[in-house]
């Protein structure tokens, strides 16, 4: 059986991904801008996923289920999971639809969250004393950390455009 801290820091987990759902969920309801809406409610999906994750772990250490195999539950690359969102995506994105302040400030909070939400993870994992916890926490820390760095990337396109496309584009400037 988990320690307290263990069982703890899974209730913990599981309120600050449904946190991190409803966040997102208002946020594409209040925003006008479809790339906004777009990344609010592919970001709330991903969440979601993540509650999924937990609740099946919280489920084993209580005896409700047999042992959950990490590797294979957490499988699929984040990465991957990142570039189909802006591959089938691509044509909003060429709009240059410039962000308003209100969407700009969405970004930085949920790039607070995911910054909160990977230092939690990683504490938490340093703390439990279940190897499938920890798997489970070190999982959930790498994919705050790639929600945070698809925000990042996110805030710039929406808050200066053309720096972002110079960027990814990696363009040659001549004088």
């Amino acid at each position: 059986m988990a320690s307290v801290s263990t069982i703890e820091a899974i209730k913990t987990a599981l309120q600050n991904e449904e946190k991190s759902v409803e966040l997102y969920q208002e946020a594409a309801k209040r925003t006008q801008n479809p790339i906004v809406k777009k990344t609010m409610l592919f970001l709330a999906k991903w969440e979601k996923q993540h509650i999924e994750k937990i609740k099946k772990l919280n489920a084993r250490i209580i005896g409700e289920m047999h042992a959950v195999d990490i590797k294979t539950e957490c499988s699929e690359d984040p990465m991957c999971v990142v570039k189909d969102f802006f591959s089938k995506n691509i044509d909003d994105f060429k709009e240059k639809l410039k962000g308003e302040p209100e969407d700009i400030k969405v970004y930085e909070t949920g790039m607070e969250i995911e910054k909160q939400g990977y230092v939690f993870y990683k504490k938490a994992k340093e703390d439990t004393d279940d190897e499938e916890a920890g798997q489970l926490f070190e999982f959930l820390a790498k994919e705050e950390n790639i929600h945070y760095k698809f925000l990042e990337d996110q805030h710039s396109y929406i808050s200066d455009p053309e720096s972002w496309y110079l960027d990814e584009e990696k363009w040659i400037l001549e004088g």
